[in-house]
């Protein structure tokens, strides 16, 4: 992993084979996920590495906004939740396709193979967002934290309050399963795309 700064390489990270790296929220931060099954944090304006998390996640992790929790996930779908000021594991949750933190912190939503989302609040399950009739695809929260968006295979998205875990809309329109979906920075608009190629 290398660190640019101004177009300049300002650290070299020594790790092999990397699948995916990320910055703390403060930049003062980063993970990054490597295919032996290692997590490892490290310290982004020195290089310096200051942790590591064994027999861990092999595809995806990424800091909470707030800075204080590392959220991972292996290739046979477990997701971990670690704490970074004592490196100790919070939530271990299994068959997890997708997860995204909350803007506060407070909440993540996750997904897997089936038609429904957990909503999670503080390590604790909150609501079941159920009404989709295929698999989800995506998840994540607007900006403002007061929403989530749902797509599926049912060629659909859906849209829920983020506190109560009720739906408020269905979005239709799309030919085939819906991909992705994102809020713009206000919250107020809302873009989901599908194939073959369409968006809304």
């Amino acid at each position: 992993v290398r660190i640019w700064q101004d177009g300049k390489l300002l650290n070299t990270l020594n790790n092999k084979k990397i699948n995916h790296a990320a910055f703390s929220h403060d930049g003062k931060k980063i993970i990054t996920v490597s295919k032996n099954s290692t997590t490892k944090l490290w310290n982004s304006s020195t290089g310096k590495l200051q942790h590591i998390f064994t027999d861990n996640s092999d595809r995806f992790a990424n800091f909470s906004p707030d800075g204080k929790t590392v959220g991972t996930i292996k290739n046979d779908n477990t997701m971990q939740l670690w704490n970074i000021t004592d490196n100790k594991e919070i939530l271990k949750i299994i068959n997890v396709l997708h997860m995204a933190f909350s803007p506060d912190s407070h909440f993540i939503i996750t997904i897997s193979k089936g038609k429904r989302a957990k909503l999670w609040k503080d390590g604790k399950l909150h609501k079941m967002l159920s009404g989709h009739q295929q698999a989800l695809t995506f998840a994540t929260f607007s900006p403002s934290g007061k929403f989530i968006i749902l797509t599926s295979e049912d060629h659909t998205a859906s849209l829920w309050e983020t506190t109560t875990g009720k739906q408020i809309a269905v979005l239709a329109g799309h030919k085939s399963k819906v991909n992705h979906a994102a809020f713009s920075p206000d919250s107020n608009l809302l873009s989901s795309c599908s194939f073959p190629q369409t968006s809304s």
